[in-house]
């Protein structure tokens, strides 16, 4: 399963339909691949900050999640699993984040391979969206923050003045 995520920001899609009538696909890939590179980072760092792109903060890990972290733990070890923040215990999420570029160069997709495995509760949508029965909160990592929304246009206004070249 895929999660994608559609921007409806009328900003930003009114940059993006000025760029696809001046520029054919494969023309927008540099500002694409750049647009990828900046969201992609804005999006691993949202691990280090435990904030979503609409700026809120994670829930906290639940007691029952540091209390097993602790046992696993060794004693030198203890004090660094108490405080551990959510998603980041392994960083096999975080260190998945990448961008591609698509479309033959008129669009770029940021996400992760991570599947859900059910057994587990792991994987992307599990974190980004939470377990039904809320036993896992949603810690939305994916999406466009309001300086990501910024970025972006900064991007396509350089790339339409001729500053970010095919």
């Amino acid at each position: 399963m895929d999660i994608r995520f559609s921007i409806a920001d009328e900003e930003v899609l009114s940059a993006l339909h000025r760029l696809a009538q001046s520029a054919t696909p494969a023309k927008m890939r540099p500002v694409m691949n750049e647009i990828g590179v900046a969201l992609t980072e804005s999006t691993k760092r949202r691990f280090d900050t435990s904030t979503g792109p609409d700026g809120n903060p994670w829930p906290a890990l639940e007691q029952s999640t540091l209390l097993a972290r602790l046992s696993k733990a060794s004693k030198k070890g203890a004090t660094a699993a108490m405080n551990t923040k959510p998603l980041i215990e392994t960083r096999e999420l975080s260190t998945t984040i990448h961008h591609q570029i698509v479309n033959g160069g008129s669009a770029v997709d940021i996400g992760t391979n991570r599947k859900f495995d059910e057994g587990k509760n792991v994987g992307a949508e599990v974190h980004q969206f939470g377990t039904k029965n809320g036993r896992i909160p949603e810690r939305p990592f994916l999406g466009l923050s309001e300086s990501d929304k910024t970025s972006v246009l900064n991007s396509l206004t350089r790339f339409l003045e001729g500053q970010i070249r095919p």
